[in-house]
């Protein structure tokens, strides 16, 4: 059984989301995504990036029925 992340390194968070290093910084100073600082580490709080995946999803298209 895999436990699922509460958090991770913004090295961690690029490597797995697919976006990049600048992108991330920006959504992190627009209040996109919400982090903590632990020491001198920044780590992404997870859920607040699934929120935001939720909000900004895009539902599929559906095809026009045949006639």
């Amino acid at each position: 059984m895999s436990e699922e992340r509460i958090t991770s390194t913004v090295t961690q968070f690029i490597k797995r989301s697919g976006l990049g290093r600048t992108k991330v910084y920006e959504m992190l100073a627009a209040g996109e995504l919400e982090s903590a600082k632990l020491g001198t580490t920044r780590v992404i709080i997870e859920e607040s990036y699934h929120r935001l995946l939720a909000q900004n999803r895009v539902p599929p298209k559906r095809l026009a029925a045949a006639d």
